[in-house]
């Protein structure tokens, strides 16, 4: 299940609650889509050529911690941020739901 939660940060694209997020109507127990930018300012051994981007679409799950990247890929013109972020977030939504509809951790657990 896709929620729309206003306590969510700006950054995540969607979130999934899990089978005990859903249990429980916890929404806080979910996996949240959001997209890493790095860009050639932040990495003094950047390989990137200025003005342009490494993005990749990651899921993190609240329940049991797991984070991975789901898409991506390197040297993306910074013009494109926004586009590219919205097409990793959608490529990202079957990694998502697959682990939310497994998932039955709960924090501290």
């Amino acid at each position: 299940m896709t929620t729309t939660d206003p306590s969510a940060p700006p950054q995540v694209f969607a979130r999934y609650l899990t089978v005990a997020g859903s249990a429980l109507t916890d929404p806080a127990l979910a996996v949240h889509i959001t997209v890493d930018v790095t860009d050639s300012r932040h990495h003094e051994t950047s390989t990137l050529r200025p003005g342009r981007i490494d993005m990749w679409g990651r899921i993190t799950c609240t329940g049991c911690h797991m984070s991975t990247e789901t898409c991506g890929g390197n040297d993306y013109d910074q013009e494109d941020r926004e586009s590219m972020s919205a097409y990793l977030a959608d490529k990202s939504r079957p990694a998502a739901q697959a682990h939310a509809e497994k998932c039955r951790a709960m924090p501290g657990q």
